[in-house]
């Protein structure tokens, strides 16, 4: 026994030890870089007793994402490199963004829950010290997602960027268009009002989505939920963020009739007929923007102190620190007055918490804090390190298996997790079996302890030929197959589940999705799997991802070879089942059973078809394997699946002792354009030269009319305001001119093509 903890004890010492170098690693990446803006041309700037400026937004976005994956903190060539592959091949672009927008927001909730546990110090220097180090650390896990946002919201066509130079218009971001809709839609759904939660918590906002009659309203909920990657009382809680935020940043209930703006957002939220890079950025674009105002750890205190929301750890760090240098007595003796007098007003007016992070580091680089505070922050830095360190190694083992629903992230939980999240909003939590999810980082870890592995499973991802893939994937299956899955991981999940038999499914963040398809049968499932032989279900299912089609399915939709594979394991239900399919006409379906689900799929020549059409039911029973009653059940179900999802629906079922339990459910992938209008020019223009009371502006008459954005205005800082007004008259609005350009991927650029109105500029 002694000699089993000395072991576990070196491990664990391992563990921390390596990330202790990760989190060095990405403190590397937290500097001021000046390559996707300037100091005179930052979106964020503090100008300086001296007149300088000072750009603290993008000006300090660094190439994290392929220094990360290359583990070189400077090297451009890498950059460039992967900027050229990135550019040719969209839907790995799409993948990879995602990948790296999850890996700092899981960090991002890890840290503030740590920083949470972690009482800081009494003594005011020691307490600034240490929240020098939390914000660099906070700062280095959220490198990835600020190299996302420099590059999606990039005007510059700036070097190394896969997304410069590309404006082609081809679609709007939904998310977009969701902050300007959504309270309107659901306005007699929220509570808060200005500066009020009015008692919301969060036991309301679920209830208020479990009751929900309105198809429409829980069809807005679940599109924008999954567009999001959260749950559909986040979505709610976003609705109200909007209402209870005094400034305009989005829209407000009652800009537009409520049921207008559902019938928008749901014409609006279908897939583009193409995954274009335009796509690409402008529907990250928006959602790091609708992110905002969404949770991060859900509490009371998301409402009693607005904290714990998105990118929490960051933000909430910085708005401490700054706090604490407010007095400016921690400064060098020449520079105290000028900070307190001038530069800390500016700090306090600033809209982004995380700029005034970045200031504070600037200061600490540039010599403004006293000289014996700089020394207290780097000599105390080694030892904060490492006790986040031991934290964050505590945090991840915590987060490697999670309920099945407790997160609709695909990033986090593959599509078919994701999907059957959404199969229990739609139809109830008792149609869904109670489950665990290996997540997508825990195979992710557990591929990379073995670095020979990983080695092999990059060099796939690099090749070209498909043989050479195909033999790649053969060697990488055979080792997989030759390991064991982590027991600690393997005991979460039998403490999650009560059968002796269980189900092990794939769930990967390319199946079930609206860009390459469904994926179905590219990936395997053990059914039904001994509860002492789970862990080798999972090798098995993980080792699907390299067999011959699945790569084979890969290279032809241009997929990524890198795994964002998570493991589903719920009760193993035995019962005759099947598959379900809506007809896409809000009416018809057609249900196929079998003696078992799996007999369905695989394309078993043994079943029983039924199937609606109008009026008339067409069956072909030659088994009698599910009664009439239930099938008639089920294709009504489908039917209201696709009703929710905007598309056809394919459900995967089986019916046992407890009745129906879904075990999967997807839409199936017909994309569609949302109806454009065709653009009159205008024949009469207004000049805006401010925007007091411009939301409430509404233009008479039926001639089309531009409006011209007078170089006085500060779009940036009243867009909330004007995009009211645009999605207000949007019946009348044909143009808007602009003092410059803009980024076609911006969020004024995306509100202005979802609305059909054409954007021209001067350029002044």
């Amino acid at each position: 026994m002694k000699e089993k903890n000395t072991q576990v004890e070196f491990l664990k010492k391992v563990e921390v030890d390596k990330k202790v170098k990760e989190i060095e690693f990405l403190g590397n990446l937290v500097l001021k870089s000046d390559l996707f803006a300037d100091d005179n041309n930052d979106e964020f700037q503090v100008i300086l007793p001296n007149g300088e400026m000072v750009g603290i937004f993008k000006t300090w976005a660094v190439p994290a994402i392929p220094l990360i994956e290359s583990g070189v903190a400077d090297g451009w060539k890498t950059v460039e490199n992967w900027s050229k592959k990135m550019k040719t091949e969209p839907v790995k672009a799409w993948e990879n963004l995602e990948r790296w927008r999850g890996f700092a927001e899981n960090n991002d909730r890890r840290l503030y829950k740590v920083f949470s546990e972690i009482e800081l110090p009494t003594d005011k220097r020691e307490r600034i010290a240490e929240l020098y180090t939390r914000l660099k650390i906070a700062f280095g896990y959220a490198s990835p997602f600020y190299h996302i946002e420099a590059m999606v919201g990039d005007g510059n066509n700036t070097q190394g960027n896969p997304f410069a130079g590309i404006d082609k218009g081809v679609s709007g971001g939904f998310l977009d268009m969701v902050g300007m809709l959504l309270p309107s839609a659901l306005e007699d759904r929220l509570t808060a009002e200005k500066l009020n939660w009015k008692g919301l918590s969060w036991k309301e906002l679920q209830q208020k989505v479990e009751t929900e009659a309105d198809v429409k309203k829980l069809s807005v909920l679940l599109r924008v939920a999954r567009a999001a990657g959260i749950k559909t009382e986040e979505v709610l809680f976003a609705a109200n963020v909007l209402e209870w935020i005094p400034v305009s940043v989005g829209g407000k209930k009652g800009d537009l009739f409520s049921e207008e703006a559902t019938s928008q957002l749901l014409q609006i939220s279908g897939s583009s007929s193409e995954l274009d890079l335009d796509r690409v950025a402008r529907d990250m674009n928006g959602l790091i923007r609708f992110l905002n105002w969404t949770p991060l750890v859900r509490g009371q205190n998301n409402f009693s102190e607005t904290a714990g929301w998105k990118y929490s750890a960051v933000c909430e760090t910085a708005n401490l620190l700054i706090k604490e240098l407010s007095d400016g007595k921690q400064m060098r003796a020449n520079i105290s007055s000028d900070f307190v007098e001038f530069v800390l007003p500016q700090l306090t007016n600033l809209d982004a918490s995380s700029a005034r992070g970045r200031f504070a580091l600037w200061m600490l680089e540039n010599n403004w804090l006293d000289r014996n505070l700089e020394i207290k922050i780097r000599s105390g830095e080694k030892k904060i390190v490492r006790e986040i360190a031991i934290r964050m190694v505590e945090a991840e083992n915590e987060d490697e298996v999670i309920d099945l629903g407790a997160s609709n992230s695909r990033q986090l939980v593959g599509g078919k997790a994701a999907g059957l999240y959404e199969a229990s909003v739609i139809f109830g939590k008792e149609f869904v079996d109670n489950g665990a999810v290996v997540t997508t980082e825990a195979i992710d870890r557990w591929l990379k302890s073995d670095s020979a592995l990983f080695d092999l499973i990059k060099d796939l991802e690099s090749s070209t030929s498909i043989q050479r893939k195909l033999s790649i994937g053969e060697e990488i299956r055979k080792r997989i197959l030759n390991k064991k899955f982590p027991e600690a991981i393997v005991e979460k999940i039998r403490q999650k589940v009560s059968s002796e038999l269980v189900a092990v499914r794939s769930s990967s963040f390319d199946e079930d999705t609206l860009v390459n398809g469904s994926a179905a049968g590219i990936y395997e499932s053990e059914v039904p799997v001994l509860r002492e032989h789970i862990g080798d279900g999972l090798v098995s299912v993980v080792s699907s991802f390299f067999s011959e089609k699945a790569i084979s399915y890969r290279h032809l939709h241009k997929l990524s070879d890198i795994p964002m594979f998570a493991g589903l394991v719920h009760d193993y239900v035995d019962g005759r089942g099947g598959v379900v399919f809506s007809g896409g006409n809000s009416s018809d379906w057609s249900v196929f059973t079998g003696a078992t689900p799996g007999h369905i799929v695989s394309g078993d020549s043994q079943f029983d078809s039924i199937e609606k059409r109008g009026s008339r039911i067409q069956t072909s029973l030659k088994n009698g394997w599910v009664e009439a009653e239930t099938v008639n059940l089920l294709g009504e179900m489908s039917v209201l699946g696709e009703e929710v999802l905007g598309g056809k629906a394919d459900i995967e079922f089986v019916v046992g002792i407890e009745g129906i339990k879904i075990l999967q459910l997807r839409m199936l992938n017909e994309k569609s354009e949302a109806t454009k209008r065709k653009i009159e020019k205008p024949k009469r223009w207004f000049n805006l030269t401010e925007t007091k009371n411009l939301a409430d502006v509404t233009i008479d008459g039926s001639d089309p009319v531009g409006l011209i954005v007078d170089s006085s205005m500060n779009i940036e800082q009243f867009q909330g305001e004007l995009f009211r007004c645009l999605v207000r008259n949007k019946n009348r609005i044909t143009e808007v001119n602009l003092p410059k350009k803009i980024p076609g991927t911006s969020h004024f650029a995306n509100i202005c093509l979802n609305l059909g109105i054409n954007l021209t500029f001067r350029n002044e």
